[in-house]
């Protein structure tokens, strides 16, 4: 943000609309906020995935058992495979607070089309969700049958 202030006297005076360069500049902000923690987010995924497959610890852990912070990392997750146009006005009005007029403004689309896109973004990270807790809801039965199986003797 500190970059945004850093202007010489011509460059703030070329300014015609300071708010809309504010929010453009935040905006762009964001974003580069927002690749940083993707970067991270990849990275420590990777490290998660050879922990499990070299065996440090379980190699399936329950939904409900990695808690919120995990969930909260999902979601992340989840909206940044947002298409780019949903992604940036769900941020925005969720992580920026924002109201639609406001990100129509800093994104230069009128309101209809961002109020579409934050729309179609809510949908599909609903049916995202749903699809995944579907999923793992299935392998949590699986390896309560394989748990089972195991505990009366049987070989798996």
């Amino acid at each position: 943000m500190c970059r945004v202030l850093r202007l010489s006297v011509v460059e703030a005076a070329a300014i015609d609309d300071v708010r809309a360069y504010l929010l453009r500049a935040i905006r762009n902000q964001c974003i580069t906020q927002l690749r940083t923690q993707q970067r991270r987010l990849r990275s420590e995924h990777v490290a998660r995935q050879d922990r499990q497959r070299w065996g440090s610890g379980a190699a399936h852990t329950s939904h409900d058992a990695r808690g919120d912070a995990s969930r909260d990392e999902e979601l992340r997750w989840l909206v940044e495979q947002l298409p780019r146009g949903e992604r940036e006005v769900v941020v925005l009005k969720h992580s920026a607070g924002l109201s639609l007029l406001q990100i129509g403004a800093a994104l230069d689309v009128p309101k209809s089309t961002v109020a579409s896109r934050y729309q179609a973004g809510l949908d599909r990270l609903r049916r995202w969700m749903n699809e995944r807790e579907a999923a793992t809801s299935k392998i949590g039965r699986s390896h309560n049958l394989v748990a089972a199986h195991n505990a009366e003797g049987r070989p798996t």
